[in-house]
């Protein structure tokens, strides 16, 4: 592998000073080492920002940029334009990865000239436990099937089995002239939820190879104070408002007809989620509350509909038994269901 390819690293940074060491540690004792690394400080109100500066005085591929907060997906734009690598690799400043992650992706990319490479990850707690580790088969998508097969996955499952790939621009290594020459952005997650996704669904046609590998290198760390655990009360919503720009893009793309199933399995997921977060626990409300908008949720006409529409009889049985609990709106059951649920 040629040693003149250069990998930027992109790492949006806010309020993480329990982890940023960790993360850049982790990136600066790759294998592969030529980086260039792009710590994006996006206004944080802890010490992150003066951690940033202190670390480029150790590292000289480190260059340290303060901005006002805009939030996730606007940084990542930002840590784009100051890009200069061949390829582009996103780590979130509270993950980190193993050393040879970016030398593994990279010598599929060069080898086999694709213009995406991704890796596998392991899930893993606040105090690095992990658990659960999610592998891919190894598996290279050109041409057509890059839309037809690939992009499929990366919005949900088929109805009778998991095969979808982790949908977070994490993981993946980018061609970086795509990327550019395409004009696709990141949209402000305060505007659209997922916008990982987005970012995807608008790239990936650009693309003629993608390479899986079999090899899980990132850590994704699950951190109970991030943008995806926080209650928000209009996060079905939200939900809602992402399934539907999905449908939309799978119109646009002309994208096989089943991938409409995996954007209707990817919205009861959301689901699961939502109502899971409908806990006294995690939005200190009382329990009626929460049971009122668990109700409120099952009633909703969208849902119903692609319930209606779906084939539940593909599911597995404990999956199917979820979808017959939203189907028929029994609020209580699936409350006790998503919460014993591991």
């Amino acid at each position: 592998m040629k040693s003149n390819v250069i990998v930027s690293v992109i790492v949006p940074i806010y309020n993480v000073e329990k982890y940023l060491g960790k993360c850049v540690e982790s990136i600066c004792s790759q294998t592969y080492e030529n980086i260039q690394i792009l710590l994006i400080d996006d206004g944080s109100t802890d010490n992150s920002g003066a951690m940033c500066d202190a670390l480029a005085l150790e590292d000289c591929r480190i260059q340290v940029f303060h901005k006002e907060n805009e939030g996730l997906g606007l940084t990542r734009n930002f840590g784009i334009k100051h890009a200069i690598g061949d390829y582009i690799f996103f780590v979130d400043s509270d993950d980190y990865i193993e050393k040879d992650s970016i030398a593994r992706m990279l010598e599929e990319a060069v080898s086999q000239d694709a213009d995406l490479v991704v890796e596998g990850y392991k899930k893993v707690s606040d105090d690095g436990r992990i658990l659960f580790e999610e592998k891919y088969k190894y598996e290279i998508f050109e041409g057509a099937n890059v839309k037809n097969s690939f992009l499929p996955r990366m919005i949900g499952s088929c109805p009778e089995k998991k095969d979808s790939i982790f949908t977070t621009v994490c993981s993946k290594l980018y061609k970086r002239k795509i990327v550019v020459q395409s004009g696709v952005c990141f949209h402000s997650e305060r505007k659209l939820q997922s916008e990982d996704l987005a970012f995807q669904l608008e790239l990936l046609p650009f693309f003629s190879k993608v390479v899986v590998t079999s090899y899980a290198g990132y850590f994704y760390r699950t951190n109970y104070n991030s943008l995806t655990t926080i209650y928000k009360a209009n996060r079905f919503e939200e939900s809602k408002k992402v399934y539907l720009f999905v449908k939309e893009k799978i119109e646009e793309l002309d994208l096989p007809k089943e991938t409409r199933f995996r954007a209707d399995k990817m919205l009861f997921v959301q689901v699961k989620a939502v109502i899971k977060q409908e806990n006294p626990r995690v939005c200190q409300m009382p329990i009626w509350k929460c049971r009122r908008n668990v109700k409120e949720i099952l009633s909703d006409e969208l849902l119903q509909q692609e319930i209606e529409n779906y084939p539940i009889r593909k599911l597995s049985p404990k999956q199917r038994i979820f979808m017959w609990l939203l189907k028929y709106k029994l609020a209580i059951l699936v409350m006790i269901g998503v919460q014993v649920e591991k």
